[in-house]
Order: structure tokens, then C-alpha cells, then sequence
């Protein structure tokens, strides 16, 4: 190992912190020394005083007591026993390493000749303390987490960390029954090759904003499941019990967490409305589609216009539930809202008649065609537009802040979209149904699945820096005129966070069977 590059590398990560310059990093190698480890090798045995501090160029090092691993440390951490460095009193940790790596070590005494000779790196000094702390930090937000939420956090720092270590040792970081952690590993290995696997592991599709549940999720569930009773739309226990396993209720939830309880309801029924019909016309026949969705076309669009006469007695439950939905509308003191509602509806309708008609006639549509089309016909377009029915305040206020928002609107709509078509490829790719950004890549542009899927993942990041920029424009520069817009912005990112969240942490509507059936026990008593 070259001494000097060593220096250089060293040089270099730290710039960041503080800069010295090259100079006094030579002078400083006269103190310093740098070390290769292997996975197993043990740095420092618990009992022995803690005379060096240790900077973690590569690999993964941890803590032990009495053969237990209590805390790891990663690559550009600081690595040291605090207590006992500061003290003198020997250390009750043990340093053991987990990966192969580099790591420099410097002395507590030549530490303190080093500020002393070279006062140039006493702001260097104070800025690795700190980072240390941050280090420490960064530990308790882990050991506060649900197990689950922080192995998508380890695995940004030691990724495959699950793989790496064993059962014994990640119950000893949590503080686990092994059984709890290996079922958990299980249910990993068994959606690994799933988009939902990395999700869960914070590697794709990850947000600094996060999601939120409606506290009245539970009273929303159960609201829907009993019209849903009344409407015919659920008709036996077996279809109860996998709506509930399902929580299809919780994405209304998700996506409008601050509703009222009346609109909250309201809305989760709608989008139990278009589930159902979405599952039910998934299962009809080639050639069935295009009639049922013209039939719903018309009907729906007869039962929002203001001079609709009802039927005596309308045979089909997805007709006849909408209907009382219309009416239920008129409850929400609302009315503003309405003839905008109507128009996405219909928007929802002819989009969805185009969709059958592909199906129906193995149409696959051009990318562009398709990419037009498809905020409409899977609901999206409308779940963005009923934020703001959400809101209180003055209607021609709320309007006039969600029009402003048109480009923010696009970029969380293509968010949503992008996120949705990875995570249901293959729900979708199951029954031959193409309306799919990676299906059509692969198709159009001869790319692998991982090929279109890092294509995809590409955009959604780009699209991301650009909604992210945009809503700091309104952030960065707070004016009180403008609390309503941030509201709304609020709301949109309720609607981007949410929609993953929902695909991967609450429902099992994008795991294959095999994954449901093996999923671990404690989970599915929790669904």
C-alpha cells in the first residue's frame, strides 16, 4: 500500500470537511499510519485501553460485548470507543471487521502533538468530532426504528448488510428473537427479484418527504366495507377478508391525509369503485371488455348529467353503486366541485375505453400514445385532481392556487405514474396486459426488463430533481400570500410519497401468490 496515495486519498475525503493543504498532510504522515483489514480480522480487544482513533477509508467495522455485536460503523466514519478515549479507562467493546477494508489510525497522544505542531488542522480536528457525533447520530436513528424501516436505512450504508451478516448477529443489533429475523430474510430472499424488494431497501424510489396515514383509517375501512356490502360490490366473507388484507382503503388514506372524515370516506369509496372494476375487467374474457366499459361509459356519463332520470331497478352493481355515489356527493357541501368532477370521471371513462379496445383487439400501443393516455385511464390524473376538494377555504381561492400549480401537477402525476408501472410490471406482465412503460420499452426499443427498468428508474430521477427544484422556488422564499399553494404542494407530495408506500408497505396487491402465501406470520396478522 503506497504511503503517499494513501495521503492523497485521504486528502481528498476530508477536503469537504475542512481543507489543509498538502504540506501539512505530509507532515502529518509522520503520525499517522494506514491499515488493511479482512472480514473477521479484529482490530482491538474489549479490555484494552482505546489509544487510537480510526477513520473508515472502506469496509464495514463493529463493536462487540461479550460476543454480541452492539454497533456498526461504515465507510468515512470515525471510528472510537468515545468513552474510553477520552478517559483512559479500558474499553468494554471489542472492534471486529464485517467487510475487507482501509482504515488510518492515529493515536491519542500524537493526536494532541499533531494541533500542537500543526495548528492547521484544528478545524479539521473539530470537524471530524463532529462527524463522529453525527456518526453516533446516525446510530440511535437507526436503533429507533421499526426493524423493518431500518434495514432499508442500513442498507443505504452496508448494502446487502441482511446477506452479509447472519440471523444471530442482526438480532443482536436489534435486539430480535433470531426466528423474527430470519422469517424476515425469508420473506426478503423470496420478493428479491421484485421492484418491491428494493423500495423496502431504500435503493429505488426513495423521497426526503414522507408519507402520511389518515388517523381515521380504521373507521374509513369500515365505512367502505359496509357500503360496499350494501352495494353488492362485496358478497362474501372471503371478499371481504382480502379487501381488508389488501387495505384497499389505504391508499385513499395516503393520498389524502388531511381530509375530513365525511370526505375521506367519500373518496375511499370512489377508489374502492374503480379497484373493483379494475379487478373485475382484468378477469373478463377477450372481447368483453370494450362492452363493459362502453356500457359504463354511458351510464356514468347519463347518471352525472343534471337531467338524468334514474331507472326503476339497474342491474349492474357498479352502475347502481356509482350512482349513490353521485348523490352522496351532494353531502360534502361541494358543489363547486362537482362539474370538475364530472369531467375527470368522464376523462377516466373514454381513457379506459381506449385501454379495453387494445385488449380486446392485442393492440399494443406506441409509447407515446400510450404515455398521453395513461394518467387517465389508471385514475391517477383524478386522484391529483381531488385535492382540492380536500381543502377548506374559499373555493375561487383554492382554484386559482391549483391552476398556478399546473407544471408541479404534471411532474407528480408522471412521479406517481412511473412509480406505479414499475411496481405493477409483474402484476401486469401475468395476464399478457402490455399498458405498461417497462413492457412497452421492452417491446418498442428491444430492451431487457432490467434494461427498461433502469431506463425508467433513470427518468423518475430526473423528474424528481425537477419537481423538487420547483417546489423550492415557493419554499425557499416564503411569502404569507402563499400558504394556500403550500398547502396544496403539501398535498402533492402526500400523493407521490403515498402511492409508493401504499404499493409496498401496505397492501400485497403487487406480490405474486407464492410471495403472499410465504410472506411471514406476524406480517399477515397485521394486514
Amino acid at each position: 500500500m503506497e504511503k503517499e496515495k494513501m495521503m492523497l486519498d485521504l486528502k481528498a475525503k476530508l477536503d469537504c470537511l475542512a481543507v489543509v493543504n498538502v504540506e501539512a498532510y505530509q507532515k502529518l504522515m509522520e503520525f499517522m499510519e494506514f491499515k488493511a483489514f479482512k472480514k473477521g480480522d479484529l482490530i482491538r480487544k474489549a479490555g484494552e485501553q482505546e489509544h487510537y482513533s480510526y477513520y473508515l477509508f472502506e469496509g464495514v467495522l463493529a463493536f462487540e460485548k461479550n460476543e454480541r455485536m452492539v454497533r456498526l460503523f461504515f465507510e468515512d466514519q470515525v471510528v472510537f470507543d468515545l468513552h474510553a478515549y477520552q478517559s483512559g479507562l479500558p474499553s468494554q467493546y471489542s472492534i471486529v471487521a464485517l467487510k475487507d477494508g482501509i482504515m488510518s489510525r492515529l493515536s491519542h497522544n500524537d493526536e494532541l502533538e499533531v494541533l500542537n505542531k500543526l495548528p492547521e488542522f484544528n478545524n479539521l480536528s473539530q470537524a471530524l468530532q463532529q462527524k463522529a457525533k453525527n456518526a453516533d447520530d446516525l446510530w440511535v436513528l437507526i436503533s429507533q426504528k421499526h426493524y423493518r424501516d431500518a434495514y432499508a436505512l442500513l442498507n443505504r450504508y452496508f448494502k446487502g448488510f441482511f446477506r452479509e451478516l447472519t440471523p444471530d448477529q442482526l438480532a443482536q443489533l436489534f435486539n430480535l428473537d433470531k426466528r423474527t429475523i430470519s422469517r424476515h430474510n425469508k420473506y426478503l430472499h423470496q420478493i428479491k427479484e421484485l421492484p418491491v424488494a428494493k423500495v423496502k431497501m431504500g435503493e429505488i424510489l426513495t423521497y426526503d418527504f414522507f408519507s402520511s396515514l389518515h388517523l381515521d383509517a380504521k373507521l374509513i375501512t369500515d365505512k367502505v366495507v359496509a357500503w360496499l356490502k350494501n352495494q353488492k360490490l362485496l358478497t362474501n366473507s372471503n371478499q371481504i377478508r382480502k379487501f381488508r388484507e389488501n387495505k384497499m382503503t389505504y391508499l385513499a388514506a395516503r393520498l389524502y391525509p388531511e381530509a375530513s372524515p365525511q370526505k375521506s370516506i367519500w373518496i375511499g369509496k370512489l377508489y374502492a369503485w374503480l379497484f373493483l372494476m379494475d379487478d373485475y375487467t382484468d378477469k373478463l374474457p377477450k372481447g368483453k371488455k370494450l362492452n363493459f366499459w362502453a356500457i359504463m361509459g354511458d351510464e356514468v356519463g347519463n347518471i352525472m348529467d343534471p337531467y338524468y332520470q334514474a331507472p326503476l331497478v339497474n342491474q349492474n352493481v357498479f352502475i347502481s353503486a356509482f350512482e349513490d355515489l353521485w348523490k352522496a356527493f351532494s353531502n360534502l357541501n361541494a358543489e363547486w366541485f362537482r362539474a370538475h368532477l364530472r369531467n375527470e370521471m368522464l376523462a377516466y371513462l373514454v381513457s379506459n375505453l381506449w385501454e379495453a379496445r387494445n385488449r380486446d383487439f392485442d393492440r399494443i400501443p406506441p409509447l407515446e400514445e400510450y404515455l398521453a393516455k395513461r394518467p387517465y385511464f389508471s385514475g391517477g390524473r383524478m386522484a391529483l385532481e381531488l385535492i382540492p376538494l380536500c381543502l377548506a377555504g374559499d373555493p375561487e381561492d383554492v382554484k386559482w392556487s391549483w391552476e398556478k400549480l399546473e407544471t408541479l401537477r404534471k411532474l407528480a402525476a408522471e412521479l406517481i405514474f412511473i412509480s406505479n408501472d414499475i411496481l405493477s410490471y409483474h402484476k401486469e406482465a401475468e395476464i399478457n396486459d402490455f399498458h405498461n412503460w417497462i413492457a412497452l420499452l421492452m417491446e418498442h426499443q428491444q430492451l431487457s426488463r432490467n434494461e427498461a427498468m433502469d431506463e425508467l428508474l433513470q427518468r423518475h430521477d430526473q423528474v424528481l430533481h425537477t419537481f423538487e427544484s420547483k417546489i423550492k422556488l415557493y419554499t425557499g422564499n416564503y411569502r404569507p400570500e402563499e400558504a394556500l399553494m403550500l398547502t396544496l404542494i403539501k398535498n402533492l407530495k402526500f400523493q407521490v410519497s403515498g402511492a409508493v408506500t401504499w404499493s409496498v408497505e401496505d397492501t400485497k396487491r403487487y406480490l405474486p401468490e407464492k410471495e403472499k402465501l410465504d410472506e411471514p406470520v406476524r406480517l399477515k396478522r397485521l394486514a
